[in-house]
């Protein structure tokens, strides 16, 4: 597997996928038991065949591993790629498989190299105030919510020069990255992309990228090496079929998602995804960085057309699930000018309304991931509701037929009326995962999702709803205002 002349490269893996894949194979390789106190934990569990004496596994231990060359170079690619402060990438998952992968290569578990890891992991421990509990994340997302905050606060109006966001753009600019992932198929091309986490220093992604830049937008000419570093490795990513991906380029054969070891599905290959896609196109055109007639706009635009579904929403496979692609490659379409009636638009719109809650709110479950088509919850989430309110109002500004223009703005109303109701303080609250780790396998709650996306999406409509009431009514066109709201800013 570690040899260019094998069926398999680990070249051919995805960025978190080989993380984990080393260890593992190191495990299987010494077939490496755990025996806490010399007892096996939940024995009645396990099959003769499983039960494996610590006798056997000592035999295992015994094996001079030194003598095989590609053992020794997947013992030297995990410590290559620890970070400072012994992660693998910064994941909780991969980082305690390597401690495990230590202690069955002989490391004591007192070894200060054991401890360092651990201590790392124990960094990860979240303490939920609200709700007064620990959660072990599977590993921080500093980067991402801070772009994400910085976002939202730049929404509200809150100025660029205030000491908020002084801060944390100097937090971003210094966790640009500058050092590459030697695996990485995009070796050719100068670093400046940004990671998830703080503590993932040499595995950039698309989404954090994207994000990082557009938090740092309107201080691109104080940070213009950095920005620009960011835009040349983002351009760079693009993958040969016209999309944009998460971690690689061109990592993409399918035939491996159907590899027996490959239990979690959708965990071996980074193919192009239409979320990813859409926030590339939308961020590339609206900062003017590209025009929409940039041969790589055009071929992008091409890739997500042409992966609608049927229904007329797209998959998303970092967010869940149809709402958060469609959020995403609906306002791709808008910023590039794609008109109103064009048929991709026109299914979007009627599948967006076709869902909405008779309460105004929008609610998707994580089944969707799992049946491979929008599967409704029986209540409203803020984080999804705001994404559709987003995606309506995108659409509302675009559209041209009257009718269809009321209806947009009639939902997009509903949509934020029911985000006002539910909010508390300024704050709104949910317990069900709006994000996707591994589709159908690896569901995400984002802590920061309800405090930031909401807040986004009405101010969105704050500024819809101040045109809409300067605006004159067109021929046919009626106020479709209720008598009553209020607006809480």
């Amino acid at each position: 597997m570690f040899f260019k002349y094998s069926p398999i490269d680990i070249e051919d893996l995805v960025t978190f996928t080989r993380l984990h894949v080393r260890p593992m194979l190191i495990l299987s390789s010494l077939q490496y038991v755990a025996c806490p106190s010399g007892n096996f934990f939940l024995k009645e569990l396990l099959t003769d065949r499983q039960k494996r004496t610590v006798l056997r596994t000592t035999m295992y231990h015994s094996v001079n591993w030194l003598k095989n060359a590609a053992f020794r170079r997947c013992v030297t690619w995990m410590d290559e790629e620890q970070e400072a402060d012994g992660t693998l990438g910064g994941y909780h998952s991969s980082s305690f498989l390597w401690v495990f992968a230590k202690l069955a290569l002989g490391y004591p578990r007192d070894h200060p190299e054991v401890e360092r890891i651990l201590s790392a992991i124990r960094q990860s421990l979240y303490q939920d105030i609200e709700d007064d509990f620990y959660h072990q994340q599977t590993c921080d997302a500093h980067i991402w919510n801070t772009a994400l905050a910085m976002q939202a606060l730049g929404s509200c109006g809150i100025l660029t020069n205030s000491m908020t966001l002084r801060k944390a753009a100097q937090y971003l600019l210094a966790k640009q990255h500058r050092i590459p992932d030697r695996l990485m198929k995009n070796q050719g091309k100068q670093l400046g992309g940004w990671a998830f986490s703080s503590n993932n220093t040499c595995h950039p992604d698309v989404d954090d990228t994207v994000a990082s830049l557009e938090a740092l937008a309107p201080l691109a000419d104080e940070c213009a090496e950095a920005w620009w570093q960011g835009i040349d490795w983002l351009l760079s990513m693009q993958n040969r079929d016209g999309g944009w991906s998460a971690f690689e380029k061109d990592c993409n054969q399918y035939w491996l998602d159907w590899l027996p070891a490959n239990d979690m599905k959708r965990a071996m290959i980074d193919p192009s995804t239409p979320d990813i896609t859409g926030r590339v196109v939308e961020f590339l055109v609206n900062h003017k960085i590209l025009s929409c007639w940039d041969a790589r706009v055009r071929k992008a635009i091409y890739w997500l057309r042409n992966h609608q579904e049927a229904d007329g929403s797209w998959f998303g496979r970092w967010g869940t699930t149809y709402i958060y692609g469609t959020w995403c490659a609906v306002k791709a379409l808008v910023v590039v000018g794609i008109p109103s009636d064009d048929e991709s638009l026109r299914k979007a719109k009627g599948w967006l309304l076709s869902i909405q809650m008779e309460d105004g709110s929008f609610g998707e479950s994580c089944q969707s991931d799992l049946c491979g088509k929008y599967v409704e919850l029986s209540f409203g989430l803020p984080t999804q509701t705001a994404w559709a309110l987003d995606t309506l109002l995108y659409l509302y500004q675009l559209e041209v037929e009257p009718r269809i223009r009321q209806r947009l703005w009639l939902a997009a109303w509903r949509a934020a009326s029911w985000l006002l109701k539910q909010g508390e303080k300024g704050r709104w609250h949910e317990e069900i995962p709006t994000g996707s780790g591994f589709p159908g396998a690896l569901h995400i709650r984002y802590h920061i999702y309800p405090k930031v996306w909401p807040l986004i999406a009405l101010n969105h409509f704050q500024k819809c709803f101040e045109s809409v009431k300067r605006a004159p009514m067109k021929g046919g066109e009626q106020s479709v205002r209720p008598q009553t709201f209020e607006y809480v800013p």
